[in-house]
């Protein structure tokens, strides 16, 4: 199938890479911030390092699709703009 942003979930991930590049925190930082304010998971648990590096490491953010080592630019539409992708994998601040 498709993939397709869905709203609330969509919100998330943006603010995970702000707070990452535009703010600076660390991995358990966004864990924490997250889970004080009661923002859940997708499946409804609590965020920890490891979820937040995978979102944060993550092509298909920036409607990349990847498979089997190939990967295809532009094929949904991009939650996270590629140079704020960019920044988060170079550990940069915006």
């Amino acid at each position: 199938g498709l993939l397709a942003a869905v709203k609330g979930e969509a919100a998330v991930v943006e603010l995970i890479f702000r707070l990452y590049t535009r703010d600076g925190l660390g991995l358990r930082l966004i864990a924490q911030h997250l889970n004080e304010r009661g923002i859940s998971t997708r499946r409804g648990g609590h965020w920890n390092v490891v979820s937040i590096r995978d979102i944060l490491k993550n092509p298909a953010y920036t409607g990349t699709y990847s498979r089997y080592g190939m990967q295809r630019p532009n094929v949904h539409e991009a939650i996270v703009p590629a140079e704020v992708f960019r920044a988060a994998q170079a550990g940069t601040v915006c």
